[in-house]
């Protein structure tokens, strides 16, 4: 993902994702993908580790909003770029190498 929200932010992000990658390897509960969450909630962003999601309920079917945990990579991504509108820079980053 290539975003930039100010040096400064980028810097506290760069930080903490550091400290974050420095910490002992979990799978599910301290793996890679908390090292986006960390440097996300370092720079004021929201992370995707959970998601709104609409469900109905039994014969009712009256609709009701709930959060459920993103456990795939994917699915974090997809969550955080849902949550934070912004203008993706990939291709631009692609072309300065």
């Amino acid at each position: 993902m290539g975003w930039t929200v100010g040096y400064a932010t980028d810097a506290k992000m760069k930080t903490a994702a550091a400290e974050e990658a420095r910490t002992t390897y979990v799978l599910g509960k301290q793996d890679c993908t908390h090292v986006a969450k960390e440097a996300l909630d370092a720079g004021g962003l929201k992370n995707g580790e959970k998601s709104e999601v609409t469900k109905y309920q039994g014969r009712s079917e009256i609709p009701y909003t709930t959060t459920e945990n993103n456990y795939f990579p994917a699915a974090k991504q997809a969550a955080t770029e849902k949550k934070n509108p912004g203008i993706r820079i990939d291709d631009l980053l692609k072309l300065l190498q």
